[in-house]
């Protein structure tokens, strides 16, 4: 499916994403955990220097590797099932658990991790709430194929497509 170059997504999902997913670890309880990004967002989103980050620093930040208490972050804001979040990064369990306690996670893990980030960033800045982007993430989708859409983000087409579909809703087209 051909898209129109002005449908691109713009770059506030992908600095939002970018700058949580190397936010450095502190404890916090489940609660605090479920509403950290909605307050993350609600006070970085007017912050000039959060609304753009080039290219070139996503991908060194991807290839660098973000620590391993980003997959409980993701985790833990996602609200998914661990053997969820496991298959989508394309290892098991057991892998994943081992992976927490990482300095720096490997390009793969940091690259689908920051795929997830970005695409939960693009659908809670169209739906301004954590938990409408949250259930439009796993809910399956007609226009997808009937997958759901975090399902797709293991793969660029993919993610492509998750991101076609939010700024088709954004703009008001047709999904």
């Amino acid at each position: 499916m051909n898209r129109p170059i002005a449908m691109a997504p713009d770059n506030t999902a992908a600095s939002l994403a970018l700058s949580f997913l190397q936010l450095k670890p502190k404890k916090r309880s489940k609660t605090e955990q479920d509403i950290l990004f909605q307050r993350w967002v609600s006070s970085t989103a007017a912050r000039p220097k959060i609304a753009y980050v080039d290219e070139m620093d996503i991908i060194q930040a991807i290839k660098t590797g973000f620590s391993g208490n980003a997959i409980d972050r993701v985790n833990n804001t996602l609200a998914l099932p661990q053997s969820w979040l496991a298959m989508i990064l394309g290892i098991t369990e057991k892998t994943m658990r081992s992976m927490r306690h990482r300095k720096a996670l490997d390009k793969s893990s940091s690259d689908a991790l920051f795929r997830i980030m970005k695409a939960y960033s693009a659908a809670y800045l169209l739906f301004g709430n954590p938990w409408h982007a949250t259930a439009w993430l796993k809910e399956p989708s007609e226009a997808m194929g009937g997958a759901t859409p975090i399902d797709l983000l293991d793969t660029s087409e993919g993610e492509a497509l998750v991101h076609y579909e939010l700024n088709s809703m954004r703009y008001g087209l047709p999904v």
